[in-house]
Order: structure tokens, then C-alpha cells, then sequence
């Protein structure tokens, strides 16, 4: 099932199902038991907006400052917010011996940025080489996310790289782990390389179908490199996983990862959560395109803003069934 929004809603994200306004005929304001209801078919966007012409985020906006389109049809926003939802970021750390020498500034850049996130926000770390595994799983003490980077080695797991086997999982934890709701976040430190001797390399389309079913957002901090070794039938990265989640990446820089992780923390603290119930009420399980654009009003007002949030979404299959889990190739 695309678990869009779990059942248990914060006072604030309750409300907003609830009391829907003016919403169109198809969405007439919901009756107190119908909000569990209408929670299940809320589909929520991490949302950035930048001012073209001076690349800083817009503050202060509000639902009618954005137009929304699903497959080209205009959707009513019923929910909206600034960094109010708590956030829910993984950091997925690679453990390959190009990312290993960093680990010492890497702990510490952990422990500075993450304590920048407010105490309701829980962080947890995820290694990752052929495999990957939860070295330190969800807290609310961001501390011990930091000291967990020092721990952090390929014990366990198969040999190599495979960037696609990494986000799947981080996405997977997420999906099951994460506090409801919140804003999911995977922050990617890594070269970006899949090695070539993965035995069973994850498909790029179950990857990208499992990290827009757990509405993840994918971030990055790169540590490139000019050689790259791909798989052959391979295209996907962390760049393109961001691209298409509205995620952001900055390029790593060893003498200043403090530097690099606060700028994914405050970027992500500047966002906006989005909320709609799509118009089209088929439960068919297919991939759903969003455009979100600032207003017409709005770039009047503020001159031309970019927006960026994910691409899409998987609607929700019929009867709740559970999607069946991807087969490795």
C-alpha cells in the first residue's frame, strides 16, 4: 500500500483534513469520522521556493500562493505548513574505502548539524555497500547518530557499492520506521559510484517505485570523483533520486562537511509541507505527475519563483492491498 500519510495525525494535520474550507464539490468539508478516512488519501509534498533572481528561499507564503496539477488537472490544497511536521532523516553513509578517511569530520559534522534540528525531529544512520544495514536506528537523541559514524564499516555486509541497494532500503526503513506522520528525508553520503561486481544490482525502477511510495525525499553530499563505474543498464544515482524528489545536493567538500550537512538541514528546515486529495478517485496503483507553480498572483508579487518538489506519486491500489515486494534481477 502507498503509505501516504499514516492514521496517527497531530492536532494541526487533523484539523486541516477535517476542515477542508472551501474545497470543490468533489471534496465537500469532511465529517469528524470521515478524517481517518480522508488522512489515508492525503497526499503530502515537501516543497521548496527560491527566488530566481536571488536564489534565497521565499518565506512566508501560503496555500493560495501555489497552483497544484495532477496529469494536467488543477487539485484543491487542503493542507499546508511550514517546518511544522517533524522531520524523519536517515543518514545513509557509504562505507567504501574512498568515504572511510572521512569519518572523523564526518562525526563531527553530524553532531553539529543535526543539533540544529528541533527535539521532536529523529535522525537515524544506515551503512551501505553491496548491503546495507541500520547502525544506529531512529532517535530523538541526535547525538548518538553522530558518535555511530565512528562505528560505522562494511561488517556484514556484501562487498562493493550498489548506490540503488542503499536507497532502496533507507527508503524501506523509513516506510516502516519513521514517527506519522513526518517529513521522510534520506541524505546520502557517498561518491555516487555502483561497483561492477554486484551480483544482484537493484533495478532502477524499484527503487524509484519505493521511494515515491514512501514519499521520501532524497538528498545528497557527493564526494566526486573523475572516474565513474557504473552497471551496465544502470542510470539511476543520488543526483537523479533528488532530481525527481525534490531533494538538493551539494558537492563535499573534506575540509568543511560541517558546512555541507548544515546546508541540507536548513534547506530542508526552509520547506514547506503541501497537502491535497487527488480529484481522480481511482484507486489504480499508477504513478500520478504533479506540477506545482507559484501563482500568478504571486510572481506579480515576488517576482519569478522556482518551485521544487517531487514529480509524482503512486495512487493507492485497490481494496489497500500491499504492493508485492520488487524481485532482485
Amino acid at each position: 500500500m502507498n503509505r501516504i500519510i499514516r492514521l496517527a495525525l497531530p492536532s494541526c494535520f487533523a484539523a486541516a483534513v477535517i476542515s477542508l474550507g472551501s474545497a470543490p464539490a468533489h471534496q465537500q468539508p469532511a465529517r469528524p469520522d470521515d478524517a481517518l478516512k480522508l488522512a489515508a488519501d492525503l497526499v503530502v509534498l515537501d516543497v521548496e521556493a527560491v527566488s530566481k533572481k536571488t536564489r534565497l528561499a521565499v518565506a512566508g507564503l501560503g496555500k493560495e500562493d501555489f497552483v497544484l496539477y495532477e496529469d494536467g488537472a488543477k487539485q484543491y490544497i487542503s493542507y499546508f505548513s511550514q517546518d511544522k511536521l517533524p522531520l524523519s532523516i536517515l543518514i545513509l553513509l557509504d562505507v567504501s574505502s574512498s568515504i572511510a578517511p572521512n569519518f572523523d569530520r564526518l562525526q563531527s559534522a553530524a553532531t553539529t548539524a543535526l543539533a540544529r534540528l528541533k527535539e521532536n525531529d529523529e535522525a537515524a544512520l544506515m551503512a551501505f555497500g553491496g548491503t546495507a544495514r541500520v547502525v544506529q536506528a531512529l532517535t530523538s537523541n541526535k547525538q548518538l547518530v553522530g558518535n555511530a559514524i565512528l562505528t560505522a564499516d562494511a561488517t556484514g555486509l556484501e562487498q562493493g557499492t550498489d548506490v540503488n541497494e542503499g536507497v532502496y532500503q533507507a527508503a524501506t526503513y523509513l516506510e516502516t520506521r519513521a514517527s506519522p506522520p513526518s517529513r521522510r528525508v534520506i541524505i546520502a553520503i557517498t561518491d555516487d559510484m555502483t561497483s561492477q561486481n554486484i551480483r544482484t544490482p537493484r533495478s532502477d525502477s524499484s527503487v524509484f517505485r519505493k521511494v515515491h511510495e514512501t514519499q521520501a525525499v532524497v538528498c545528497g553530499i557527493i564526494f566526486y570523483s573523475p572516474y565513474k563505474r557504473v552497471l551496465i543498464g544502470q542510470t539511476a544515482s543520488i543526483r537523479t533520486y533528488a532530481e525527481t524528489t525534490g531533494g538538493k545536493v551539494v558537492a563535499a567538500d573534506s575540509k568543511r562537511l560541517d558546512a555541507n550537512l548544515t546546508q541540507i538541514i536548513e534547506h530542508l528546515r526552509t520547506r514547506y509541507s503541501l497537502g491535497f486529495v487527488s480529484a481522480n478517485e481511482k484507486r489504480d496503483g499508477s504513478f500520478r505527475k504533479i506540477k506545482l507553480e507559484a501563482s500568478p498572483e504571486t510572481v506579480q508579487r515576488l517576482g519569478s519563483v522556482e518551485i521544487v518538489t517531487r514529480k509524482g506519486y503512486y495512487s493507492r491500489g485497490p481494496k489497500e492491498v500491499t504492493t508485492p515486494k520488487d524481485k532482485r534481477h
